[in-house]
């Protein structure tokens, strides 16, 4: 069925379909993300061990994974299928579907839509376009770059946000992060519009999680063993991005460490590891030599991702002085915990909500101000990454402070247990991923049960996502033809419906496709009298369960190939 708005687009409704009573969760899948290779980065490795939790843990039933338009079912199928099976329509398991197929088919049942990504646009499109009252939920993980106020914040304000709609921020300081966005963004348009643009919806703090049973205690001497490690040193660990503008500026630590391995006699080493994409990993020894240190520097680029868990439990100290605004919650530091490992960071953003001073490790004060109008004013023309370092070095971490927590845990072994003994009993409790997905069950089921007595939804929705490409762009040919256009057989088409001569099929694998079962079976309509391109679209369409407009699309490329020809009216 389809409905027309007041543009005269066609809407297709998609809320007919078998009835389903298994209770079912949406969960986009971010086109091009790499499943299990993905560089020692929070967000990637965050996006795909969410997802992957999210299949093995959630009360709910059936979930439905949309994967993008460039990527294959079958991988997808073989990662998260040996988790949970692939079941059919309506039945408990899961479904690898693609969201092109919505265009022409129903909805299907939806009881909440939740993306890792942040970007709720997808769940509110589908859902505006039905009648369907659903939660729609998302993970942000940064409001710290220029275009996410036009490209994100602004769409909360203009979307079909809903009462029963939440962000999900990772920490605190992420929530209030989110909601000073929201401000800047309504107040700077407030005036031009003579009007203020509500935000609908609900913040709320979920933390990400960590899987427990990978990243626990071990034997340090056999996982020194097992990297090549120094068996025989006290190792403190930085593991993560290389990169003074997204995660931290290490040279003030380095010259921390140097001082702590002066004032004591233990052996010990800085194990950094991780991605190296701009080349700090230079700058690193370059220090540590001009400190006289380079050999007490173990500098490992890259750790592969599957490796985290034994870098951190190889390790008796872990760092981070974290500085830079793209860090919103520290997923390395609740790693440490999770493997036992006291945690010396910055009392920076997530790192202070994660961090029990005195209990898992220490939090070191941090100091900033403001100083960004030049960089502010000039961050459409900018590069978010030089912004964000010109601004980390604004930041200071206190290496007094930094210096003598250091020495204080190198020097106190029992301290040490304790500290690592508290930090494996809170990561367990409360960032264990069976933990971290049952509170957004909790989540679910109570925005679930607001929807369900919310009043139908009564403001039109805003359609300005639908693109109408043609009616654009129609001015670019030289005359536009409409579906009552008569088309027949043209010589090439009859050899190719005779068998004389076969069908050009090179589109049929790759990224771009067409579909061959259309062509042939709008080939085998035509005959030789011919008929409208709206009465063979509308034929192949129901035979073949496809949207209108794609059934045309097909029909008109006959033409582009020869296959057929146009009859003048």
């Amino acid at each position: 069925m389809t409905r027309a708005d007041d543009s005269g687009y066609e809407i297709t409704s998609m809320s007919k379909r078998r009835p389903s009573l298994v209770p079912t969760l949406g969960l986009p899948f971010a086109s091009g993300l790499r499943v299990h290779d993905a560089p020692i980065h929070g967000a990637n490795v965050a996006v795909s061990e969410a997802i992957e939790m999210i299949v093995r843990h959630s009360r709910f039933s059936r979930i439905r994974v949309f994967i993008g338009p460039d990527q294959e079912r079958r991988p997808v199928e073989q990662w998260l299928g040996r988790i949970r099976p692939i079941s059919e329509e309506g039945e408990p398991g899961l479904a690898i579907e693609h969201p092109a197929m919505l265009a022409h088919e129903p909805l299907g049942r939806l009881d909440a839509w939740h993306s890792v990504t942040g970007h709720g646009t997808q769940g509110r499109h589908l859902r505006s376009m039905t009648s369907a009252r659903f939660p729609v939920t998302a993970v942000h993980h940064s409001f710290a770059a220029n275009d996410q106020l036009h490209d994100w914040v602004l769409r909360f304000l203009l979307e079909d946000v809903r009462a029963y709609d939440s962000q999900i921020a990772t920490s605190q300081s992420n929530v209030e992060s989110f909601q000073r966005s929201l401000q800047h963004v309504k107040r700077a348009l407030a005036g031009p519009l003579d009007r203020a643009l509500p935000y609908r919806g609900r913040v709320d703090r979920i933390p990400l999680g960590v899987d427990t049973k990978i990243f626990r205690p071990r034997d340090k001497a056999e996982v020194r063993y097992e990297l090549g490690l120094p068996r025989d040193e006290l190792l403190v660990l930085w593991v993560g991005r290389l990169s003074a503008a997204g995660k931290a500026d290490l040279v003030p630590a380095l010259g921390a460490m140097a001082e702590v391995m002066q004032r004591t006699r233990r052996p010990m080493r800085l194990v950094v590891g991780g991605v190296d994409r701009e080349g700090f990993g230079a700058v690193m020894e370059k220090h540590a030599r001009n400190l006289g240190i380079a050999e007490r520097l173990w500098l490992q680029t890259p750790v592969p991702p599957v490796q985290r868990h034994l870098w951190h439990a190889a390790a008796d100290v872990f760092i981070s002085p974290a500085d830079s605004m793209q860090e919103t919650f520290g997923l390395t530091c609740v790693e440490a915990m999770a493997c036992g490992v006291p945690q010396l960071v910055s009392d920076w953003d997530g790192y202070r909500d994660t961090v029990v001073d005195g209990v898992t490790g220490y939090l070191v004060p941090t100091t900033w101000i403001d100083s960004d109008r030049d960089i502010g004013t000039m961050a459409p023309f900018g590069e978010w990454s030089r912004d964000h370092f010109a601004l980390a070095q604004s930041v200071v971490v206190d290496m007094h402070v930094f210096r003598e927590r250091l020495l204080t845990l190198v020097e106190d072994d029992e301290l040490r247990l304790r500290l690592g003994r508290a930090s494996r009993a809170r990561a367990v409790e409360h960032y264990d991923w069976a933990a971290i997905v049952a509170r957004y069950d909790d989540l679910w089921e109570e925005l679930g049960s607001m929807a369900r007595r919310a009043a139908r939804e009564r403001r039109r929705p805003l359609h300005y996502l639908v693109s109408r490409y043609v009616h654009t762009n129609r001015g670019n040919a030289t005359r536009m033809i409409d579906t009552k256009a008569r088309i027949v057989l043209s010589a090439r088409g009859q050899r190719v419906v005779d068998g004389e001569e076969g069908l050009p099929e090179y589109f049929k694998r790759g990224r771009y496709q067409l579909d061959y079962d259309l062509i042939e079976d709008a080939l085998v309509s035509l005959g030789s009298r011919g008929q409208t391109i709206e009465k063979i679209a509308r034929a192949i369409a129901a035979e073949r369960r496809v949207h209108h407009d794609k059934a045309v699309r097909h029909v008109v490329w006959l033409l582009k190939y020869d296959l057929a020809r146009l009859v003048a009216t």
